[in-house]
């Protein structure tokens, strides 16, 4: 211990602290300097968990900011493909509701889509012409195409003169589900023959125009009208609701 004063008294000329030091040293045996160390490696790390609680909770704000817009541009995504399908079904159904309304516009399809409408299990269309019409050959290829888009079939019979419908109307019914009246001057007048000869085998006649309806057949449409036959529709049980016709005249 004496021996460690001189040391410390012959070093006066340093720090006060340093001899501060040295005096403690001298009289414990333990550095005063240990106690401040250990409090800043003790702020130290109050400090570190401190950022790292920072940082933790920086990291979950941004997560949870992350998530919500996440989720926002999910709802966002949602809305405008909901209202992308609403708009696309409302085109569609414009679009369909058109079509429906345009189908009838031409006489010759409009027939074949009376057909399609009003009964499901035709197959066979039945056509009577006459021979002295002039026309009767454009008539026959323009329903001949039409029955192969539709997916149906055309059974043609002729007369010469008009003592003849007797024997072919009677025939032509027993190898079809339907017959068309054509626009045929010749075969008009003779509606009501074929359309008796037709509720034997009870099948419908489509016309092409107003008189054939008038003389018989069950429906006809022409320029914006549906012609309509209530008896004749009353024996098939059926109505031109679903037709999406709003002009109709009833007979």
């Amino acid at each position: 211990t004496g021996y460690v004063k001189s040391e410390f008294i012959k070093k006066a000329d340093e720090s006060d602290d340093d001899v501060r030091l040295m005096q403690s040293f001298a009289e414990t045996g333990e550095p005063s300097a240990a106690e401040p160390e250990t409090e800043t490696e003790s702020e130290t790390e109050t400090e570190t968990e401190s950022e790292t609680e920072t940082e933790t909770e920086s990291e979950t704000e941004t997560e949870s900011e992350t998530e919500t817009e996440s989720e926002t541009e999910t709802e966002t995504e949602s809305e405008t493909e909901t209202e992308t399908n609403s708009e696309a079904g409302t085109e569609g159904l414009e679009e369909s509701q058109a079509q429906d309304a345009a189908v009838y516009t031409e006489g010759a399809q409009s027939q074949f889509e009376l057909v399609k409408n009003l009964f499901t299990d035709i197959q066979k269309i039945g056509i009577i012409y006459s021979a002295k019409n002039a026309d009767s050959e454009a008539l026959l290829e323009e329903y001949q195409l039409l029955a192969d888009t539709y997916g149906m079939e055309v059974v043609v019979s002729e007369i010469q003169e008009d003592i003849d419908i007797d024997l072919v109307a009677s025939q032509l019914v027993g190898s079809v589900d339907c017959i068309f009246c054509i626009e045929d001057d010749k075969v008009t007048p003779l509606t009501q023959t074929i359309r008796a000869y037709a509720d034997e085998v009870e099948i419908p006649v489509i016309g092409a125009e107003e008189e054939h309806v008038k003389l018989g057949a069950l429906a006809s449409y022409k320029n914006g009208t549906l012609y309509w036959n209530s008896d004749e529709a009353g024996k098939f049980a059926v109505t031109p609701d679903n037709l999406n016709v709003e002009d109709v005249v009833t007979y």
